[in-house]
């Protein structure tokens, strides 16, 4: 008699594999469950995903998501979580080989959902920033928004997804270069934001950790003060402490 844990395991791969059957269950029991968990998985990756939806089209994304439920079972009970891994089937897909922005649009929409789910903050300590002795400006270590995320791409993908919206109209100019977003959420609002190679830079050194006087050394040719400021007010950086000094 089997134990448990192998009813348990066979019972899951008939449920993700067609071709799979279980022992003294019949095979329009198990489809019943197999089309419950594959409309549930479906439309999670729908909400997730609804530009590389309106990109690829209804059937085609449906193909998609069949790919990822047999290859990317869900591990976690909160759907939310579901879908993390899409980029990575589409970039593996010989399917998707001709869209090759697919993926990067997929992990831009992943970060949105992210900075939707993401901790609340409070507002940027200005007053304490004020008060700040010049002299320890260069220990000062600044910190991002907890639901902000940079990706960079080879292709649009900001224009992408904006374009992509219910109110865009889909047209964008596709060609390759050097881009740069921003995606992070300011009063339950996410924006997904092109950055120039200067404000590119400079977060990327305010991810890193490094302290305020490492970022005036390493971006010489930048105005810092103006890209503390800018990012300050639009509330991408939230707070920030003073370092020892070295």
């Amino acid at each position: 008699m089997p134990s448990l844990r192998d009813s348990q395991e066979q019972f899951y791969r008939a449920i993700f594999d067609n071709s799979q059957t279980m022992a003294g269950i019949d095979d329009s029991r198990l489809n019943i469950y197999r089309q419950t968990i594959f409309h549930s998985l479906h439309h999670a990756l729908s909400t997730s995903y609804p530009v590389i939806g309106r990109l690829v089209g209804t059937e085609f994304f449906h193909f998609l998501t069949q790919q990822y439920i047999q290859q990317y079972p869900s591990a976690s009970g909160d759907l939310n979580r579901y879908g993390d891994a899409f980029f990575q089937l589409l970039q593996s897909l010989p399917e998707t080989a001709e869209l090759p922005y697919l993926a990067d649009v997929a992990l831009l929409e992943w970060c949105v959902q992210l900075a939707e789910n993401s901790r609340d903050h409070t507002p940027f300590p200005i007053e304490k920033l004020i008060a700040v002795a010049p002299e320890h400006y260069p220990n000062l270590q600044f910190f991002l928004n907890p639901s902000a995320y940079l990706q960079s791409s080879i292709y649009p993908i900001a224009d992408i997804w904006q374009a992509n919206q219910s109110i865009g109209d889909g047209v964008v100019e596709l060609h390759t270069g050097e881009f740069y977003c921003l995606i992070y959420r300011v009063d339950y609002q996410v924006t997904v934001t092109t950055l120039n190679a200067d404000q590119w830079a400079f977060l990327n050194a305010i991810q890193q950790g490094m302290s305020f006087g490492s970022i005036c050394e390493t971006l010489l040719k930048m105005d810092v003060g103006s890209l503390l400021q800018q990012f300050i007010a639009q509330s991408v950086l939230v707070d920030f402490a003073q370092g020892l000094s070295t």
